[in-house]
C-alpha cells in the first residue's frame, strides 16, 4: 500500500508532459495552417485602350429649346396640345381669341385691293408716283401687321420637339409681360449632358475632349460625346464651373432634366497594361499569384482613374494581381484565392 502513490507520480508527470507537447503541436499546427490559407482575390492584367479623366454627375437637358410668348395680349380661345405630346414644326399648338387678326385681315384685305386697283391706274399714267408710293407702302404695313397678328394668335411649333409646359388653360387671359413663355418645346434630336467642375477639374478640361455619358434607363450603354462648352467664371455660390457635353447619339430614352454620371477623358494611352486600382499599394508595388504564393513587384505606374490603373513596367497583361487581402502580405506568403 505504501508504494501505491510512488507509480502514480511518474504516470501523472508523463501525462502532463506529453499533454502539453501535443498542445503546442496543434497550436503550431494551427499557426502554420492559418498562414498557408491566406484567402486574396485576384483579377488579371489587361492590355487595351485605356482612357482616364474626371468622373462627375449633372443632368441630361436639351441642347435646343423654344419659349414660345405671344407678343400681343389676348384670351386662351383654344388649346391643340397636351403636356408631354411629340410635334412637329408647322403643327398648330394654341389659339388666342382672334378680335386683333379679324382687324388685321380686314385692313390688308381692303389695302390690297386698293392697291391692286391702283396698281392699274399707275401702269396707265392715271396717278402720279408719288400717290402710288404712298398707297404700296401702306398697303405693306397692313400685310406685316396680319401677319403678325396671325403668328401671335395662330401660335405654331417653331421646331420638331417634345411639349414640356403650357403655362395657362383654355379661357384665360394672356399678357406678354405676366408671363416668361406660354409654351415651352425641347427638342429630342439634340441632348446634352450638364455638370459643374471643380477649380482641379477645370484646370484639366478643354474644349473638344472626348466624354461619355450614362443613365439609369441604360445601365450598358454609354452614350458618346464631347465638351462643347466650360463657364469662363465660377459659380457666385458653389465656386464651380458649369460644363456641357454634346451627346452624339440620338436616343429616344433620354428626357430633360434626367440624372446621369459624366466621364471626360482628360488622358488616353493605347495598348496599355491596365489594372485594378486596388491591386497598387500606396508604396508602389503589387502582388501577383505564383504557384500560390504572393510575389511581390514593383511597379511604375502611369494615368489613372477612379477605379483603373495604366501600369508601365512591373507587371505584365495575363498576370494575375491581387486585389483583395494584399494589405499586410510580404514577398512569397502564400495564399488561397477566392471567387
Amino acid at each position: 500500500m505504501k508504494k501505491f502513490p510512488l507509480l502514480i507520480i511518474p504516470i501523472i508527470i508523463f501525462t502532463l508532459v506529453f499533454g502539453c507537447s501535443r498542445d503546442e503541436e496543434q497550436h503550431n499546427n494551427t499557426r502554420t495552417s492559418a498562414i498557408a490559407e491566406r484567402n486574396v482575390r485576384i483579377a488579371e492584367a489587361v492590355r487595351k485602350d485605356f482612357y482616364a479623366g474626371i468622373e462627375t454627375t449633372g443632368r441630361i437637358q436639351s441642347d435646343v429649346y423654344v419659349n414660345i410668348a405671344p407678343s400681343i395680349n389676348g384670351k386662351i380661345d383654344k388649346i391643340h396640345v397636351r403636356e408631354g405630346d411629340v410635334v412637329s414644326k408647322g403643327d398648330l399648338l394654341l389659339e388666342l381669341d382672334d378680335l386683333n387678326l379679324i382687324q388685321a385681315e380686314q385692313n390688308y384685305q381692303n389695302l390690297e385691293r386698293n392697291y391692286w386697283r391702283m396698281s392699274e391706274l399707275f401702269r396707265n399714267d392715271a396717278i402720279d408716283q408719288q400717290s402710288f408710293e404712298e398707297i404700296e407702302t401702306a398697303y405693306q404695313i397692313a400685310k406685316r401687321n396680319f401677319e403678325y397678328a396671325l403668328e401671335n394668335t395662330r401660335i405654331k411649333a417653331p421646331i420638331d420637339g417634345k411639349i414640356v409646359t403650357i403655362a395657362l388653360k383654355e379661357g384665360e387671359n394672356y399678357t406678354p409681360m405676366s408671363l416668361p413663355a406660354l409654351v415651352k418645346i425641347l427638342s429630342l434630336t439634340r441632348m446634352k449632358a450638364v455638370t459643374q467642375l471643380s477649380d482641379r477639374d477645370y484646370a484639366r478640361t478643354e474644349i473638344g475632349m472626348r466624354a461619355t455619358a450614362r443613365v439609369d434607363a441604360l445601365p450598358d450603354k454609354a452614350l458618346e460625346g464631347y465638351v462643347s462648352f466650360i463657364s469662363s467664371e465660377a459659380d457666385p455660390y458653389s465656386g464651380t464651373f458649369r460644363c456641357e457635353i454634346i451627346i452624339e447619339e440620338e436616343n429616344s430614352i433620354l428626357r430633360h432634366n434626367q440624372f446621369t454620371r459624366i466621364f471626360i477623358s482628360t488622358d488616353e494611352v493605347k495598348n496599355a497594361v491596365v489594372v485594378p486600382a486596388a491591386a497598387i499599394l500606396n508604396n508602389n508595388t503589387a502582388y501577383v499569384v505564383k504557384n500560390n504564393r504572393a510575389i511581390r513587384r514593383e511597379v511604375e505606374t502611369g494615368i489613372s482613374s477612379n477605379i483603373e490603373v495604366e501600369v508601365i513596367s512591373g507587371i505584365a497583361a495575363g498576370d494575375q494581381v491581387i486585389i483583395l487581402g494584399n494589405i499586410g502580405l510580404t514577398d512569397n506568403y502564400p495564399v488561397n484565392i477566392i471567387d
